[in-house]
């Protein structure tokens, strides 16, 4: 993807199939850049050079246990601490364990449809 962001590691056989620049919730106090990828067998965020060297943490999930896609309402939230995600929408995954997953991303709308037609997909378990 660059000198900012990584390429993800793919297993064999798998292939990147879409991307996006997203920054992922990572915790209440923390969001990290980077690039939401959707590849032939999972969904991956890999965060970008800066915030991996800072604690940032790759995540992923295997496109099989992807539950719901929809839109995370805007919150009230307190600029400057750490929160000022919860300014806008954001893309919300939630997982067949019960994690959600939270994702700033331009052009919310378009990105809606391209990930919520591979929900649940086996994607070779």
């Amino acid at each position: 993807m660059g000198w900012w962001i990584s390429k993800p590691a793919l297993s064999p056989g798998e292939t990147v199939q879409w991307s996006r620049l997203a920054e992922r919730q990572q915790s209440a106090l923390r969001t990290n850049g980077g690039r939401l990828f959707l590849t032939s067998k999972r969904l991956i965020h890999q965060p970008n050079r800066f915030d991996a060297m800072t604690g940032g943490k790759q995540w992923s999930t295997p496109r099989w246990t992807i539950r719901t896609i929809d839109v995370q309402p805007r919150t009230k939230v307190m600029p400057f601490l750490g929160m000022a995600a919860g300014l806008g929408n954001r893309l919300r995954i939630a997982l067949m364990t019960g994690d959600i997953e939270l994702f700033v991303v331009n052009r919310l709308g378009d990105v809606l449809p391209s990930l919520d037609s591979v929900r649940g997909q086996d994607g070779d378990r």
